[in-house]
This record gives structure tokens, sequence and C-alpha cells, in this order.
């Protein structure tokens, strides 16, 4: 078991906690827990912060950018050194980007699924994005919306992954973080395989929490997540040659396994990447 070593030093009143020397910071002090924010600083370095001391932490130039949804990496991410766990960003661009302009096989089969209850296991997002763009002929204009997660116009801190499309275990954690049930309850399901809820108190403790997390980061630092309308996210996977798994709101409704989707389909998708760290 490798040792764990806290760095502890002051600036002005607040207490900043380095935890195993790699550069991420605990502002305030104490442990990281879903529902903080991920920040990076004008000093280059990244922290973690909670709510309840995100006014004082922005005085001092730190930037909320993710809501931290899991504190449970992959042994990939690990790997990489990003040891503490993965966030979705505050912010979205709708962008109506398609998964790809064409209808073929781009992933490998380690991210690529039919069911939910294999997906799920899915957490390597930065493993299936940069598959994508290591293994094909990859651009703007062949893969719209992983150049748009990759090229995220939001600073990221240099010791995290940087931005990236999610796995569908990434999108699900996110709804857990959010209050949710598992999904075996899904309330719907069709013969294409979209899995869901609709007008049920799962549908209904997403929206409200997750309204919570996002306009807790403050005004201007976050772009909130309608539920007048439409709102489609591609996850990094794909079903088959045709389609790729995305997972969408409307209202009441949650398909969070949206399984029926051309891979060119650009209507209504917009660009909320992750970040592991």
């Amino acid at each position: 078991m490798s040792n764990i070593y806290l760095i502890i030093f002051q600036s002005g009143h607040n207490i900043f906690v380095r935890i195993n020397g790699d550069n991420v910071n605990v502002y305030g002090g104490g442990n990281m827990a879903v529902g903080d924010y991920y920040c990076y600083s004008t000093t280059g370095q990244a922290y973690v912060v909670s709510a309840a001391n995100l006014a004082a932490a922005k005085a001092e130039g730190i930037t909320p950018i993710a809501v931290v949804i899991s504190l449970n990496p992959s042994q990939n991410d690990k790997n990489h050194g990003w040891k503490h766990g993965y966030g979705v960003s505050l912010k979205a661009v709708f962008d109506n980007k398609a998964w790809a302009v064409e209808e073929k096989l781009y992933q490998s089969s380690s991210h690529r699924f039919t069911l939910p209850e294999d997906g799920f296991k899915d957490v390597d997002g930065y493993e299936g994005t940069h598959y994508i763009t290591d293994n094909n002929v990859y651009s703007a204009a062949t893969h719209p919306a992983f150049f748009a997660a990759i090229n995220f116009d939001v600073p990221a801190p240099t010791t995290s992954s940087g931005w990236y499309l999610p796995a569908p275990g990434q999108t699900y954690q996110m709804l857990l973080a959010c209050g949710t049930g598992d999904y075996t309850t899904a309330s719907y399901k069709n013969e294409a395989g979209d899995y869901g809820w609709q007008n049920n108190t799962y549908a209904q403790a997403f929206y409200r929490n997750m309204g919570t997390f996002l306009s807790s980061a403050g005004e201007g630092y976050y772009t909130a997540w309608p539920e007048d309308r439409t709102v489609r996210t591609w996850t990094c996977v794909e079903k088959n040659e045709a389609k790729s798994i995305g997972f969408e709101t409307y209202g009441a409704q949650i398909w969070f396994w949206n399984a029926d989707d051309s891979k060119t389909l650009s209507n209504t998708f917009y660009t909320r990447p992750f970040i592991s760290f």
C-alpha cells in the first residue's frame, strides 16, 4: 500500500490540503464529496471546493468548472494518475453535433454495447474517447461530438484528463449522484432498446438535484439543464454500425439508455463533457 502524504499550508484564513502530492487541493481542508466542485486557479493548481467554501475560493482566483459526481475512478484513470474521481462540466454548448458523419464501426469491442447492464460497467470515457481519436480518421468534420468535447472552451488543470465524452457508466453515476434509483427500476422500455423513466420521482430528483449542483456554482459559471425541451448528450460508446448510445432528457422523461439514434443525428444534441482528476 502506497503512503499518503498530506501537505497543509495556509493562505489568509484558508487552509488547503494537498493529497498524495498530485496537485489536487481540498480548499478549506476536509474530505472530497460528491456535489463538490472541481476547479482550476490562476496559479494553475487544481482544487476541489465544497459549495459552502465556493464564494471564498472564487475571491482567491479559483474557478469552478465541474460538479464532482463520483469518487471512484476506474483503474485506467488511476493508471494515468487521476486517482480521485470525475465530474461533469458546469457549462454546456448547444451545438448540435453528430457522433460521426458515417454509419460504420469505429469503437473497440470494449466500448460497444447493446444493453445497459453491460454498458453501465464502462466508466472509461477518457479511454473510449481517445480510442476514437487514435484509431480512426479523426477531425471536427468526421467526429463532431468528440472534437467538441475534447476542445471544449473551458480551461482545465494540466493535472487532469482534460475534457472527453463520458462512458455510459459515468452518466449513470451522474444520475445516482442526483438521487435517482437503480436502472433496473426503468418504467419504460421499447423494442429499439431504449430504457428510461417517465413522469416519476427519479426524473424529478434528477432535475431538482442537478439544478442545485449547477446553480450553486453561481451566475455566469454554469449552463442550466433545460426541462422544457429535448436535450441529448452523446456517450463515447456505440451500439452497432448505425447507432451510438446517448443520454436524453425532456420534461419528466429521462432516457438513461438511448439506443435508437443514428450516429449521424445532430439535432438537439449538446456538448457537456466529463473530466477525470
